[in-house]
């Protein structure tokens, strides 16, 4: 398996992270990309968002790079996140 013998819960967050690495330092460092590794991150990333809702970090991350907010996304209070 991927880095050693992860347990099977944290296997779903290490596949997915895998996958996004590019293909020739994977090689390097010895690591395969899984089928469907891409669609289970996005799928843990959306079930993750909906249960923690918009996070005050992201919207100060966005702040911080003049990024524009999302439209028809409604963030949590940022008082006390640095921006």
């Amino acid at each position: 398996q991927v880095l050693g013998q992860p347990h099977h819960v944290f296997e779903q967050y290490i596949m997915p992270a895998v996958a996004t690495i590019p293909p020739p330092i994977r090689r390097a460092i010895g690591v395969r990309r899984r089928p469907g590794a891409r669609l289970a991150g996005r799928l843990v990333i959306g079930v993750l968002r909906r249960a923690l809702g918009c996070s005050p970090a992201w919207a100060a991350a966005l702040d911080r790079c003049d990024a524009p907010r999302p439209t028809g996304v409604r963030f949590r209070s940022v008082a006390g996140v640095t921006r």
